[in-house]
């Protein structure tokens, strides 16, 4: 069938040179649904053959996986337009992906209602991000993946063993292509025109010689924008935003030694994005809780809809080098006419970030049994911004931020596959990062200049390893866990305010460094954690794998560093909290009928949270706030049915549903949204304390009870030269509240979108041509959301938040060679 070739023909693309099976390169196709750009479920089935994974670093069929995941094939990433991971989590039900409040927290993962916040920046990430098999803790990384891509794995609930440091709720693994055996080019150029996008993107790919392979891939973006600013005060008066201009690329080198082992694989990658509109407050709308007008003046021109226009961003004083920002204290004109800090420009609101990805995979056979696998990375993110926020007592306030983070990873696997009743997988991993945030902070309506730096370090040392028993064909029994050792420390603060005064030198130590001057309770903090986990699996015969496991998880601990609190100007303050635990249990049954013509799985599961990372921001008083004070539990049901008819050669019918009850078990400390009153719960917790709610028993944010798709696509040959293809996806969420404080206005009503693509193309794919709409119906839904402060005590705030893209219309053209 068509379906199938093309999938076989897409795995052996990525066999290296010497068709050796490389941890990397290997892709689970057989989850794929060509065309329809939607993944169905924890797998989804494709006619046999069936395509290996290496999601547990070993290979094995995705059917006969005792595992949960969903995954993205490079077929459906180019069907569906995939470019950023918005648009990859609108693919995946259940998967959310959320921008950060301040730019440095970049993208957060949320997966069963289990996330780190959008204000966690001195955090690992609950949802875990790797590229490669290199993992990487901070949100900021994530843009730089999503081009020229193989596949994209998700993998649910604890991971503590395969891809880096330990997570609690899951790892989104990209998988980026490879070279091929035979050389190759592709062109792709497409035109969306809501938000007048051009796109382009393309590689070349194929063998130097006969053990050597490379592949170079880039792309291009440029947009003006789907939303628009209503301000009469920017000029132009009604600008589009988010205005961008993007642009990467990837080397790729892969070589094999002629006997076949020893094997490596190189890659480094670079991006670089200007957006003319900050992707935070330009994206924002406000939900008013006392009518049709927000209660806030900052947001006068925001219509309280989710619709393509957006809370009216001013444009701040341009840059004045005559204005000294610590001589300003007071001089209301200064802050109305100039600047003082170069990185203003003109006032507008932006980001600029540069990436760098790099991995060396290096694997050599010591016997014809015994793997050793060295797996080497480094990542950094330099990120520019310049965005606008309100404190509700002081105004609007503008934020100039600079985030630098590096970071270092270092793994080596030694794995066994004996054929026999015992094998085994271990290892140990190094992995460092340091991160440096320097920011200015103005605040027009007190005339007041805050300059803060500050530096984070971290590091991670861990053992782990895997028992491996298989006393029958049938039965297959494995025993695992990680210990990790980790250290987080802020070795630098300093702060310079025209509040109290501060230079360099002043009521600190020679360099303005706070930290030697704190107790190291406060700028370090160790922690060590061992987590296991047991699976126990049944495989009476090819179609029918059933599993049980008991899986631990952990991540380690971070910091609140809050700077200057610009209500009360007091030092530099700094805090730290403990790292989050999970454990429970998951389980499963996949199986095939009809001579493997209908797939399905249905899998369970639940976890128990300790100590969960909950992110709030407090719009009030304008600071940040994580605490693991919370216990939470998950528990759900997720059903996959797949359908390939022999009756309909080339059709696909997909269909996906999961049932997931997300809820507090203990959190007794939330802190309370704005206007919440002693009647509605919120009091202090202890006499004199501050005043907090007791969430216990609520459902967590972004956690609806139901998401789920169905898809179908079809493929047929017109003629011996000519395919036609089309494919559809309804994809569907129930009600969700999106802030951390369970704010009454922040309810999302559950929701429905509509894709539909059309293509014709060579049966020999040497060009296609394809017709993508994305969310065709229009639907708005909010993917981040926070408080936006209190006005007037005793009265609901409003929230903020930000929405998905709106319909999108894209003619896109594919030329192969």
């Amino acid at each position: 069938m068509k379906i199938a070739i093309r999938q076989a023909l897409l795995a052996a693309s990525a066999i290296p040179l010497t068709a050796w099976v490389h941890p990397a390169i290997a892709q689970d196709t057989a989850v794929a649904s060509p065309g329809a750009g939607r993944p169905a479920g924890p797998e989804q089935a494709v006619r046999a053959p069936e395509i290996v994974v290496t999601a547990r670093k070993r290979e094995e069929t995705a059917s006969r996986a005792p595992i949960v995941m969903q995954v993205v094939t490079a077929e459906q990433i180019e069907n569906a337009n995939i470019q950023s991971v918005e648009a990859l989590a609108e693919v995946v039900p259940g998967l959310r992906i959320q921008r950060g409040i301040g730019g440095p927290v970049g993208a957060v993962a949320y997966v069963r209602g289990v996330g780190s916040g959008t204000s966690a920046q001195y955090i690992d990430q609950s949802v875990g991000f790797a590229v490669d098999e290199i993992g990487f803790s901070h949100g900021s990384f994530y843009d730089a993946a999503v081009f020229d891509l193989a596949q994209v794995e998700l993998l649910k609930g604890p991971q503590g063993l395969f891809f880096g440091k330990s997570t609690t709720a899951g790892i989104i693994s990209f998988t980026t292509a490879n070279p091929t055996r035979a050389w190759e080019t592709e062109l792709r150029a497409g035109y969306e025109f809501n938000a007048d996008e051009a796109l382009l993107s393309g590689h070349v790919s194929g063998p130097l010689t006969d053990n050597l392979g490379i592949r170079v891939a880039g792309y291009y973006s440029s947009m003006q924008g789907w939303l628009r600013n209503p301000n009469p005060d920017t000029a132009p008066s009604s600008y589009r935003v988010p205005d961008a201009e993007d642009f990467g690329g990837r080397l790729t080198l892969e070589y094999a030694a002629p006997d076949g082992r020893f094997r490596s694989l190189f890659k480094l990658a670079a991006t670089d994005l200007d957006s003319n509109g900050d992707q935070q407050s330009m994206r924002q709308f406000v939900t008013c809780s006392t009518g049709g007008s927000p209660q806030i003046g900052f947001f006068q021109y925001d219509n309280c809809k989710l619709d393509d226009t957006n809370i009216g961003t001013e444009r701040f004083p341009a840059y004045d080098p005559s204005v000294d920002w610590l001589d300003s204290a007071g001089d209301i004109a200064a802050f109305q006419n100039g600047s003082p800090f170069p990185g203003t420009g003109d006032g507008g609101g932006f980001l600029k970030k540069k990436t760098v990805l790099s991995s060396l995979n290096l694997q050599y056979d010591l016997t014809d049994a015994l793997t050793i696998t060295s797996v080497l990375g480094y990542g950094n993110v330099d990120t520019d911004t310049q965005q606008q926020g309100v404190i509700n007592s002081l105004g609007v306030y503008q934020l100039l931020n600079n985030w630098e983070e590096d970071n270092y990873s270092a793994e080596l696997r030694l794995a066994s596959d004996w054929g026999s009743l015992i094998n085994f997988m271990a290892g140990g991993l190094y992995a460092s990062g340091e991160s440096h945030n320097v920011f200015a902070v103005s605040v027009p309506a007190i005339t007041r200049w805050v300059e803060d730096t500050q530096v984070r370090e971290t590091e991670t040392q861990s053992v782990f390893g895997q028992l491996i028993l298989t006393p029958s064909p049938q039965i297959e029994f494995t025993a695992g866990g990680r210990y990790t050792h980790i250290r987080e420390e802020f070795p630098y603060l300093s702060a310079l305010s025209n509040v109290v005064g501060f230079r360099p030198g002043d009521a600190n130590d020679a360099s303005g460094n706070q930290a030697p001057g704190l107790p190291e309770s406060t700028t370090r903090y160790v922690e060590d954690n061992f987590s296991p986990e047991f699976t126990l699996t049944y495989r009476p015969n090819d179609d029918l794998t059933a599993f049980v496991s008991y899986k631990e998880g952990y991540k380690g601990p971070g910091y609140n560093a809050t700077g200057f609190l610009i209500t009360n100007y007091t030092e530099n303050s700094i805090s730290s909290f403990g790292g989050e635990r999970v454990r429970g249990f998951e389980g499963g049954v996949k199986t095939w009928f009809l001579d493997r013509q209908l797939y399905a799985s249905l899998a369970a599961y639940r976890y128990k949270y300790l100590d969960l990372q909950v992110s709030h921001y407090d719009a009030t008083r304008g600071v940040i706030t994580i605490s693991n004070g919370a216990d939470a539990v998950t528990r759900g049901l997720e059903l996959t049915l797949a359908y390939t008819p022999d009756a309909v050669p080339g059709l696909l019918l997909n269909a996906y549903t999961a049932y997931n009850d997300a809820y507090y078990s203990d959190f007794t400390t939330s802190p309370c949204y704005g206007g919440q009153t002693a009647a509605d719960g919120c009091s202090p917790a202890v006499p004199g304390g501050p005043v907090v709610q007791d969430l216990t028993g609520e459902t967590l944010a972004f956690a609806p009870d139901w998401v789920g798709n169905l898809s179908a696509d079809y493929t047929l040959s017109v003629s011996q030269r000519l395919e036609f293809g089309a494919g559809a996806n309804f994809g569907f969420s129930s009600q969700y509240n999106y802030t951390p404080a369970n704010h009454p206005q922040g309810v999302q009503d559950g929701w429905a979108t509509i894709d539909a693509n059309l293509r014709i193309g060579a049966a020999d794919e040497r060009w296609e041509v394809a017709l993508i709409g994305r969310n065709l119906t229009d639907e708005r839904y909010v993917t981040t959301g926070f408080d936006a402060g209190t006005v007037t005590p005793g009265v609901l705030s409003d929230t903020q938040g930000i929405a998905n893209r709106s319909r999108q219309i894209l003619l896109q053209l594919t030329v192969r060679q």
